[in-house]
């Protein structure tokens, strides 16, 4: 039967094969147009789906032993350019897992393109834990072919796949509005979040991805009866944040701080963290695109948004930066108004970076519009991933405590304790669930154990 016949019904949802019609969320539906579902928004799953979903895969999938399992870190120990060279000291050392941390090698065959995948000290547990932040579809086919490794082996129950960083959800959509007239054009683009989740399902039940960048990541793995959490770095970003004004010797006063955010709405770990801080002031910046170069140009501070930056520290969160371009442009309004800020903290979720010298470009000029108006600036960015360009990390050294790289192994560790106790993240009694970034109803809210 075709997908529209489905929905026909009414039982499933516009757009997917096996995702009832109730689990996403009515505004994120795609619309049927000359034969094609047009995601003109990012489809966007229920919080009491996730956990009805992770629910049904903790009663299907039975753990007779929940210590009974293995941790592959898909990464190389020697690299300090991500997660992966403090994960493996801090798993090797304690006493977090009886079995090896594994390891894999990629050995190509002489003279070919293919090569020869192996995991070395690998176990046979229940579970298993793999992390890696794949990037290219190289990187997913080859996550894909580690857990098919272990799926081979029938005492295996349960692989989840941590995942600091993933590729590719920048592509979620095959259609744009226009909000002028409402009309909805189709891009002829494909949607590598979707199709990237799909090569996953063949061999993952569970995914735990850090500032996720895309709400059609879990509603795509749902599709496929992954449980997908999409959790925040906000808390991570935080305790670097009021250490880092520790060693200074302030106290941090949220009467004395504005929370700026490069695009209203942006992101929910924006939120997240305005509102732990207990920051009432905020500014939403409002931005123009030219519709031929693409080119982002931010609207003039208006009186009031002035008034709420004068004499501030202000702090800014994005969940990933390439260029820079962005926030050169929210930096270069805020320098502008003349308000009197006497700092801007900037922190970054994950550091894309583009491989020319564009961003090291428009962090110059961020630092010199600051530096103009004796503005102290402070950049706070995690090592999810490793970036595309690692000039960074020598150009962050020259410039001292000005840039401060956030370490995201605590909270991969804290992710792989509530996966041992088998612990639904969507439930009260996790202790992560304030860090997932997943929109919450009313009737979400009410029917919460």
């Amino acid at each position: 039967m075709s997908i529209e016949g489905r929905v026909g019904n009414g039982e499933k949802a516009p757009g997917f094969r096996h995702l009832p019609k109730s689990a996403v969320v009515k505004e994120t539906l795609p619309i049927l147009r000359d034969g094609r579902w047009l995601y003109y928004r990012a489809p966007a799953l229920h919080w009491k789906y996730s956990r009805q979903l992770q629910d049904k895969i903790d009663k299907k999938i039975e753990i007779n032993d929940p210590t009974n399992y293995q941790i592959v870190i898909v990464s190389n120990p020697q690299n300090d350019h991500d997660y992966a060279a403090e994960l493996y000291v801090n798993l090797t050392e304690s006493e977090i897992g009886k079995d090896k941390i594994t390891e894999y090698t990629a050995i190509p065959y002489p003279g070919d393109i293919e090569d020869r995948v192996k995991i070395l000290n690998d176990k046979v547990p229940e579970t298993v834990f793999i992390v890696a932040s794949p990037i290219t579809p190289e990187d997913y086919v080859m996550v894909n072919r580690l857990a098919s490794k272990y799926r081979k082996y029938p005492e295996v129950k349960k692989i989840i796949l941590i995942a600091p960083f993933m590729g590719g959800q920048r592509e979620d959509k095959n259609a744009k509005l226009k909000k002028e007239t409402g009309e909805i054009i189709f891009t002829e683009q494909a949607m590598t979040a979707a199709s990237n989740i799909e090569i996953l399902s063949q061999n993952f039940d569970e995914i735990k991805n850090f500032e996720t960048h895309s709400s059609g990541a879990p509603a795509w793995a749902a599709e496929y009866k992954i449980s997908f959490a999409a959790i925040s770095l906000w808390k991570l970003m935080v305790n670097k944040f009021k250490e880092g004004l520790a060693e200074l010797g302030e106290v941090f006063n949220p009467k004395e701080y504005t929370f700026i955010r490069p695009d209203k709405g942006r992101n929910m770990g924006a939120k997240k963290i305005q509102e732990y801080l207990e920051i009432e002031n905020r500014v939403n910046f409002e931005k123009d695109r030219d519709p031929i170069s693409g080119d982002l140009f931010f609207k003039d501070l208006i009186p009031s948004q002035i008034k709420n930056i004068k004499n501030k520290n202000l702090l800014l969160y994005d969940d990933e930066a390439a260029s820079f371009k962005t926030m050169k442009g929210v930096v270069k309004k805020l320098v502008e108004a003349n308000a009197g800020v006497k700092s801007i903290t900037i922190m970054l979720g994950h550091a894309r970076l583009t491989k020319d010298s564009t961003w090291e470009k428009n962090i110059t000029e961020i630092i010199k519009m600051a530096e103009s108006k004796n503005i102290r600036i402070k950049f706070y960015i995690s090592d999810s991933r490793e970036p595309l360009n690692n000039n960074i990390f020598s150009y962050a050294k020259e410039r001292g405590k000005m840039f401060e790289f956030v370490g995201v192994t605590p909270l991969i560790i804290q992710v792989i304790k509530e996966g041992i106790r088998q612990q639904n993240l969507w439930r009260k009694g996790s202790l992560l669930t304030d860090q997932i970034i997943q929109a919450r109803t009313l009737e979400d809210e009410l029917e919460e154990d």
